[in-house]
């Protein structure tokens, strides 16, 4: 719940999508046990995005079982045609080419600054270890600042500030 009682907006990890030699794109089970019906928070703008895009597939005639962004076949869509799409929107915003990965990294770092704990960034992401968490962060400048605080005063408090030691 929000601060208004309102449910937080999630979205479910129940399958992935591979590629199997001969066959081509199939669902199957996350790459983790950790990672099957993982609930993944979303910030309120995403998830609006999200309502929109799953209404505007049902005012078309889509089910609820349907991909919301499939490929033209209905089915999932390529890894290729997600990149070429990516770049396409990137270049229609002006914005230099990065990876479609990088949305992981940027959210990474922005929960980093925000201070969430790298565990909590972890699930997010569904990473099972924290360590690869860190592969993604480069270190909270805010957060090192204030712990830097923290510790001046924690001297200060206990007369370890002066310089005549």
């Amino acid at each position: 719940m929000d601060d208004h009682g309102d449910p937080s907006p999630y979205l479910v990890v129940r399958e992935a999508v591979s590629r199997e030699p001969g066959v081509g794109l199939v669902f199957g089970p996350p790459k983790s046990l950790e990672s099957t019906n993982r609930l993944v928070p979303l910030p309120r703008p995403v998830a609006d995005r999200l309502r929109d895009a799953r209404r505007k597939h049902a005012d078309g005639g889509g089910t609820e079982s349907d991909l919301v962004f499939p490929g033209r076949n209905g089915k999932p869509m390529d890894a290729r045609r997600d990149w070429l799409m990516w770049s396409s929107l990137l270049d229609s915003a002006g914005v230099g080419h990065v990876a479609l990965h990088a949305a992981r990294n940027t959210t990474a770092h922005l929960l980093e600054d925000a201070g969430v704990p790298a565990r909590v960034v972890a699930e997010i992401l569904g990473h099972s270890q924290v360590q690869m968490t860190y592969r993604y962060q480069s270190g909270n400048l805010p957060a090192k600042v204030d712990a830097m605080r923290a510790l001046d005063a924690h001297l200060a408090s206990r007369g370890l500030d002066r310089h005549d030691h």
